[in-house]
């Protein structure tokens, strides 16, 4: 798994802001649950192959939910993007090898 100076950074530069809190409470599992922490709180991740893949990283149920969001506050829409993008880059860390990592 990344750690989360990298979800972070990754963050910095799409988003302007770091969100902190937001990975470490993604993470958070992972105290007691060790490398099998993504069964808490990573949603997205956990339904790759099922509702999504690398072919198809924006299926319509994501547009949709996020299209639905356009009228709620702005921090809340950009704080689920954020959740999402932390699963999606989780995921893609899997596919690295120890070079690409």
């Amino acid at each position: 798994m990344p750690q989360r100076w990298i979800h972070e950074t990754v963050d910095l530069i799409v988003f302007g802001k770091p969100y902190s809190a937001i990975h470490k409470q993604k993470d958070a599992a992972w105290k007691w649950l060790g490398n099998k922490h993504r069964s808490k709180n990573h949603e997205w991740y956990n339904l790759y192959g099922s509702e999504w893949n690398f072919d198809d990283l924006y299926p319509l149920k994501l547009r949709k939910f996020f299209e639905g969001m356009q009228n709620k506050n702005v921090d809340s829409a950009e704080e689920r993007q954020v959740w999402v993008a932390h699963d999606m880059l989780d995921k893609m860390w899997d596919q690295f090898n120890t070079s690409e990592r």
